[in-house]
């Protein structure tokens, strides 16, 4: 596989490793095919597997559906225990990728963070615009972003092995 490293990096890492910090909820957004799932994915290989949990969306749509069935943060947090083992008082790192995909999500978002105390969550989306609706308040103060934009020339330099 092939090791593309990018210059914010450390930002992503910085989150995951930060278990002084209580929870806390990244929304890494940016256009379509930039790399923001590469981008996680390759910080969560540093982290136990036993302890991430990823969800795609736009692939198992029968899971998006499952979640939008949903009514409540408490409903989501059991259907999230039952499906993929969660318990929400261990150090677990939710990944879900294409959240906006998701229905309600976005109405969810506030709850991760206050509720879930030692969970890292990471929404991931190239529509994030549809996230929060008109119907969800965007929780201000509870959610750090992080924006992926495609390679820089100097990150292409360093990946082809080139010297300036």
């Amino acid at each position: 596989m092939l090791n593309m490293k990018r210059n914010i990096e450390h930002i992503l890492k910085d989150f995951l490793e930060n278990i002084q910090e209580e929870s806390g909820v990244l929304l890494v957004e940016g256009a379509r095919q930039v790399g923001k799932t590469y981008l996680v994915e390759s910080c969560l290989k540093s982290v136990d597997s036993e302890r991430v949990i990823s969800i795609n969306l736009e692939k198992e749509k029968d899971l998006r559906l499952e979640i939008d069935q949903t009514k409540t943060f408490a409903e989501f947090s059991k259907w999230l225990e039952f499906k993929k083992g969660f318990k929400d008082n261990a150090a677990y790192v939710v990944f879900i990728d294409e959240a906006q995909e998701s229905k309600n999500l976005g109405s969810y978002v506030m709850s991760m963070r206050e509720d879930w105390r030692k969970t890292k969550v990471i929404l991931t989306g190239s529509s994030m615009h549809r996230f929060f609706d008109g119907s969800v308040r965007v929780p201000v103060g509870r959610i750090e972003y992080l924006t992926v934009w495609p390679f820089t020339f100097l990150e292409f330099l360093k990946f082809g092995n080139y010297e300036r």
